[in-house]
């Protein structure tokens, strides 16, 4: 990447403030990514908003030798990490996080609605980490070298985790009958 030819302060927040005006990459990255963490819109927008903050707070120790979505998405992970930490902590925490996530369609169909309520429980049965691993490579599309750094690990154990999340979502969803 080409070093700015200004601080990284003014780099983070210009940046910032071009995406949310013009295509908002970078928040619709965010956005996924604490969607299907958190399984919940408005907790995905409270961690959207707080990553935004954070990443202009500490732009100054931004490294121009990652891509910005890439930086701003790790912090929006962080913060949906949070959210549910803190959920887990109360006894009242709603149980099924990926409410809205797979919407079923026609409320008509009861049978997509059966299934897209089991495919939400078998998501919420992964670890954060395999969970994590699903939302980045499966729904997100991130390259597998950008999920290192998400995650903070190698890109090796990266494709481990997600071969391993779905490998586990799949048994999860034989266990329901989904999956032959």
């Amino acid at each position: 990447m080409i070093m700015p030819a200004y601080s990284p302060e003014r780099f983070v927040r210009e940046s910032l403030e071009r995406d949310f005006k013009d295509g908002r990459r970078i928040y619709k990255t965010c956005m996924g990514i604490a969607l299907k963490i958190t399984g919940n819109r408005d907790d995905a927008e409270d961690c959207v908003s707080e990553a935004y903050s954070k990443a202009i707070q500490n732009a100054g120790s931004y490294d121009c030798a990652w891509k910005l979505i890439t930086w701003v998405g790790r912090i929006a992970r962080n913060c949906a990490f949070n959210v549910i930490r803190r959920e887990t902590r109360f006894k009242g925490a709603p149980v099924d996080r990926f409410e809205g996530v797979f919407e079923a369609g026609s409320e008509d169909n009861v049978l997509e609605e059966e299934r897209a309520r089991e495919v939400r429980e078998a998501i919420r049965m992964l670890t954060f980490e395999k969970r994590t691993a699903i939302a980045l490579r499966d729904y997100d599309n991130v390259p597998y070298k950008d999920m290192a750094v998400i995650m903070r690990v190698s890109r090796e154990t990266a494709r481990k985790r997600t071969f391993g999340a779905r490998k586990d979502l799949r048994d999860n969803l034989r266990l329901s009958d989904l999956v032959a």
